[in-house]
């Protein structure tokens, strides 16, 4: 809905309010992770953006998906940070959705 809504040439902006969509969305699309050497790293909640979120997840995920063994205790935080943050953000664009 984000980018339908940017591309939508019919939409009147306040001022400033695209941009700060477009700062909330983040810039290009996320990605298919390398696991074996990429990574994920914590960023201040008022500084995410939805696709830096959609990275970390996927990476999560894909982390999750290749390892032989019960997840440990730092993955599943990460996750539980992740998903909390996920609301968040949906919060944050439904604010600036209105």
């Amino acid at each position: 809905t984000i980018d339908l809504k940017l591309n939508d040439p019919k939409v009147k902006w306040a001022k400033g309010k695209k941009e700060k969509i477009i700062a909330l969305r983040g810039l290009g699309t996320p990605e298919n992770p390398d696991v074996m050497y990429g990574s994920m790293a914590e960023v201040a909640l008022e500084k995410e953006t939805i696709v830096g979120l959609q990275d970390k997840l996927l990476y999560a995920l894909a982390v999750l998906q290749g390892a032989d063994a019960r997840p440990s205790t730092p993955i599943m935080q990460a996750v539980d940070i992740l998903i909390s943050n996920e609301g968040e953000m949906v919060n944050r664009w439904k604010v600036l959705n209105r």
